[in-house]
């Protein structure tokens, strides 16, 4: 991941590669109780986490800067860079499944996206937690693949992660790239399933 998370200069990023993939193994539990809950492989939040972790910037930190005075509404932020107004949409699908048992709110009211900002932002399991529900989302709703992730195909899996980033080339190649990471991550929870 090195190779990936190193573009611009480490004095321009938060934390390098190494670290974020520190990071992500300490919610080793958090990421698996939300894998089996979720239905789908441990590797799509690791990668997710990892990857934003790894390239989160000084530019991140002076978007949230501007929510935070009141000058913008919305950033992506914490460590998975997530919108509000993407969470509240994610969560909102989850409840009105029958996911999660909480009230869906409106992406377009302010109030509700400052608190569900204030939460992503100062709350590093709420926001881990919703990045799985924005894979979720991402796949099941706005792609139209199977509510079990288990056994994603190659396409499927690059398709959500790319979903995870948006739409378009941008994301396409956020796709493309991370799923080598995505493939880091299946090989390493192997052999961690093997030792225990």
């Amino acid at each position: 991941m090195e190779e990936f998370g190193d573009v611009i200069g480490a004095d321009f990023y938060l934390r390098s590669a190494n670290d974020a993939v520190e990071r992500t193994l300490d919610y080793d539990a958090l990421i698996t109780r939300l894998a089996r809950n979720l239905q789908m492989r441990k590797s799509f939040i690791q990668t997710v986490l990892a990857w934003e972790s790894s390239v989160e910037n000084v530019l991140d930190t002076a978007k949230d800067l501007l929510v935070i005075d009141g000058v913008e509404t919305d950033s992506s932020t914490g460590p998975c860079q997530i919108f509000a107004s993407t969470a509240i949409k994610a969560r909102g699908w989850a409840a009105y499944n029958g996911y999660l048992d909480e009230e869906i709110l409106d992406p377009s009211n302010p109030v509700h996206l400052r608190v569900i900002w204030e939460a992503l932002n100062s709350n590093p399991s709420y926001n881990i937690e919703t990045a799985a529900w924005v894979l979720k989302w991402g796949a099941v709703s706005l792609l139209g693949l199977s509510i079990n992730m288990l056994d994603y195909s190659e396409e499927e899996i690059k398709a959500t992660l790319a979903r995870y980033n948006g739409t378009g080339d941008k994301a396409a190649e956020y796709g493309e790239r991370n799923y080598e990471i995505y493939q880091a991550f299946e090989q390493y929870n192997e052999l961690s399933r093997l030792g225990n």
